[in-house]
């Protein structure tokens, strides 16, 4: 794992020094709602959505005043939850997983008057699991317990791990920025199957939420 995640750092740290003093710098965050496509020889299980979080760094690496290139690193949480009704039990399974992810995306951007502009951007991701938990309650006959445990994406003595922690897929998104302040909205579509069972396919799905501010704006 930790040379999957000095290889997203090096690359990163790479293009950023490489765009020399032409980036424009922007910090962002929000919020994620996360869910995964699945199927399996069995069939697939109906699963929902579970809230989370990015917060990160980008850098623009303009190409001309309309088109540019955007990167970045990323903290951010995948996940989905199951529920089930069992004989008078609420049975609800909740996964989540903190990944470190760097975006590779092309942006273009509308002017549309001073300081104001709107922008969307499409491109890939790559990243790698850092640390996950899942999470098991039961609720029934006015009672309610939890349990959990973390997630194993090393494989133990006997092969056995949980999850794969290598992902990537597609990013799509728009926005806008007035006066270097960011609002805007973004999809992942994960290609990346993160199954460690070879009978089961298992593919993040990730709606993002993000505010931010970009710093270096020409004012």
């Amino acid at each position: 794992m930790n040379k999957i995640v000095k290889r997203i750092a090096l690359i990163a740290l790479s293009i950023i020094s490489f765009s020399g003093q032409s980036q424009m710098i922007a910090l962002k965050g929000g919020l994620n709602l996360s869910n995964i496509n699945n199927s399996s020889v069995f069939g697939g299980v109906e699963t929902s959505v579970t809230p989370g979080f990015h917060l990160g760094t980008t850098f623009d690496i303009p190409l001309n005043e309309m088109f540019a290139i955007e990167t970045g690193l990323f903290a951010t949480t995948k996940g989905y939850q199951i529920k089930e009704s069992f004989f008078g039990l609420e049975i609800k399974s909740t996964t989540n997983i903190l990944n470190l992810e760097m975006p590779l995306s092309f942006k273009v951007m509308f002017p549309l008057g001073d300081n104001v502009e709107l922008y969307a951007n499409a491109g890939g991701y790559i990243g790698v699991a850092l640390v996950g938990v899942n999470r098991l309650t039961l609720e029934g006959f006015g009672e309610s317990e939890s349990d959990e445990e973390k997630i194993i994406f090393e494989e133990d003595e006997y092969g056995y791990r949980d999850y794969k922690r290598l992902d990537y897929g597609l990013t799509f998104g728009f926005g806008t920025e007035i006066k270097g302040f960011i609002l805007g909205a973004s999809y992942d579509l994960g290609l990346a199957n993160i199954s460690a069972d070879d009978l089961t396919t298992i593919q993040n799905r990730v709606i993002k939420i993000t505010l931010g501010y970009r710093f270096g704006w020409d004012n």
